[in-house]
């Protein structure tokens, strides 16, 4: 049974993909405009993980101020230990939801959407192509946070998938780009489901450690015109 994409304007978009299926995407309109997304058996097909248990309907979405608390409060250590550096206060995640609203318009710079699951926020997830450290002209870093009840249920692999999706249908970027340290397996284990190639360990020029050294970062690409 195929799994099913909808996108509904330009920052609502659902997905779901049942176990072990391999799909082709099929835009009945460009993105931004209403669009249809279809996932379903082709000869021509673009990756799609197979998983080992069903997994529940999650959609990407645009942040609002109502959303800051839930998101704060799915921050926790690991949260920051591999990503944000800080917790997040009340105020400068509404400044940062702000911007991604403003990038949104502009269609310029990080695209940042909350996941839902089970009609609950369960994480986060942006693209960004102008992040300083990218390896080439083309490449746009994918992030993303999980928070701690959503994890181990392949939420962040669809995530990443549609996120994917959306750089290309955007015309974002030709290749996505994951920085990940050493220690957090869990990420590494979601990109190399997707098929993201290991580039090689680099010494960030712009992320650092409280100490003051630089961070150093498993660097995986994904080159997204091979999933067309």
């Amino acid at each position: 049974m195929p799994g099913s994409c909808f996108a509904t304007g330009r920052m609502g978009l659902r997905f779901h993909l049942m176990p072990a299926v391999r799909a082709e995407l099929i835009c009945t309109a460009p993105w931004p405009q209403t669009t249809a997304l279809t996932l379903g058996p082709s000869s021509e097909t673009i990756r799609a993980s197979e998983y080992e248990e069903t997994h529940p309907m999650i959609e990407l979405k645009a942040l609002t101020p109502a959303d800051i608390v839930a998101h704060n409060l799915g921050e926790d250590a690991e949260t920051v230990r591999w990503l944000t550096g800080e917790y997040g206060t009340e105020e400068s995640t509404r400044q940062h939801f702000e911007r991604l609203a403003n990038n949104a318009s502009s269609g310029l710079g990080a695209r940042g959407f909350g996941i839902w699951a089970d009609e609950r926020l369960a994480g986060y997830i942006e693209c960004d192509p102008d992040l300083a450290d990218l390896p080439a002209k083309g490449d746009v870093n994918v992030s993303y946070s999980i928070h701690p009840w959503a994890r181990r249920r392949g939420i962040a692999t669809a995530a990443v998938e549609i996120i994917c999706e959306i750089i290309v249908a955007e015309e974002i970027g030709s290749r996505a780009i994951a920085r990940i340290e050493e220690g957090n397996t869990a990420s590494i284990g979601v990109v190399s489901r997707l098929g993201f190639e290991f580039m090689g360990t680099y010494r960030s020029t712009i992320d650092q450690h409280l100490d003051g050294k630089p961070m150093v970062y498993q660097v995986y690409s994904l080159d997204l015109h091979r999933r067309i």
